[in-house]
């Protein structure tokens, strides 16, 4: 509230009612220390949002939430994406992105869902070089949805036991026995 001009707006989170100036969570859901998953949820509930809405104003009820957050998608709607960029790029937020996507000629295009995340290892000089490649981009599958996929094929079946899982988790992880 101290705060003065382009400083003094709210970030309102769409699936939760906390209250933060928008440059706090900015700050936030930059920090490194954490699980991408931690830093997209709401610092004090931990309610996941997918994206923050900008206010200078404070929103009580429900039905006044509802309305700026629509009209916040519906502004954004009118912006070209920068990542698709007519049609000469991609848009790694997919048919989940605001903006809109449109090809060279104006016609709307369906950019499909979201691509899946990609990690980029950078390989220090002590390391072993893979070819000439000092970086390698590699997808990324995190472990949780990786059982997750697998319990609901029923490769790992109803009855696994949790230790089976946590012995899978053992195998993929980076900490020796030692730190435990």
């Amino acid at each position: 509230m101290e705060k003065k001009g382009n400083e003094a707006r709210f970030g309102i989170m769409p699936n939760c009612n906390h209250c933060y100036c928008l440059e706090c969570l900015r700050k936030w859901r930059k920090a490194k220390q954490f699980e991408h998953k931690i830093v997209r949820a709401c610092p004090e509930c931990r309610v996941t949002s997918d994206y923050i809405c900008p206010s200078k104003y404070w929103i009580d009820t429900k039905e006044e939430k509802e309305r700026l957050l629509s009209n916040y998608r519906m502004e954004l709607q009118k912006k070209q994406c920068r990542y698709f960029d007519l049609g000469k790029g991609e848009c790694p937020f997919g048919n989940k992105c605001f903006y809109r996507h449109e090809d060279a000629k104006g016609n709307h295009v369906d950019v499909g869902p979201p691509e899946a995340q990609k990690r980029r290892l950078v390989r220090d000089a002590a390391a072993d070089v893979i070819g000439d490649a000092d970086t390698i981009e590699m997808q990324r599958i995190l472990l949780t949805d990786f059982l997750q996929i697998r319990l609901e094929s029923g490769e790992l079946g109803a009855g696994t036991a949790v230790g089976e899982i946590l012995d899978m988790l053992d195998l993929f992880s980076d900490e020796s026995d030692d730190e435990w």
